[in-house]
């Protein structure tokens, strides 16, 4: 579907979708196989992860999403007369920017629609929202998604991770550098 959509070739659609009925995989643990070499397990739905063309096809089915976020007229103003940025997206990362609460659910309620039109959970559980007025982190208690979802609301002292960052307003630059120096 996504690929029509960016009016791909019929033959090389025809070709991939061919190829992804092929998917399969085998099931290790810690080494081991879990399943006979002849038992592969079918890939049925999704995207399959290790196959060099799945990232730009997550990617481009995602692309219908950014252009309904940014007509939604909604977003926050970096300076007066300025570009309205709705989001930041990096491939299965999302991050909403709106200028008030109702608008931060109209854009929550867009992304959950587009989600459930195409078949994609969201993972609610690495969700957060970070209330901001005015430069400072302000009170989020109160904010209510009247949706399906539950989204846990961060105080001034919590973070959340963006881009495998810790991020709160800004990102704590030295809590990156240690964790870093930790891992080497």
């Amino acid at each position: 579907m996504s690929l029509e959509l960016y009016k791909v070739e019929c033959t090389v659609r025809d070709f991939l979708g061919q190829c992804m009925e092929q998917w399969s995989t085998i099931l290790c643990h810690l080494g081991q196989r879990m399943t006979a070499a002849e038992n592969h397990v079918r890939i049925r739905r999704g995207i399959f992860q290790g196959d060099c063309l799945s990232p730009i096809w997550f990617c481009l089915s995602l692309n219908p999403l950014s252009t309904l976020l940014e007509g939604s007229g909604r977003g926050f103003q970096l300076r007066k007369g300025g570009t309205k940025v709705t989001h930041l997206f990096y491939t299965d990362d999302l991050k909403l920017l709106t200028s008030s609460r109702f608008h931060l659910m109209e854009l929550l309620n867009i992304t959950s629609d587009f989600s459930n039109s195409i078949g994609m959970e969201l993972g609610t559980d690495k969700c957060a929202i970070l209330h901001v007025e005015r430069g400072r982190v302000a009170n989020s208690e109160g904010i209510d998604l009247s949706m399906p979802i539950n989204i846990k609301t961060l105080s001034e002292a919590e973070t959340y991770r963006y881009l495998g960052m810790s991020q709160n307003i800004g990102v704590d630059e030295a809590g990156m550098k240690q964790s870093v120096c930790d891992v080497i």
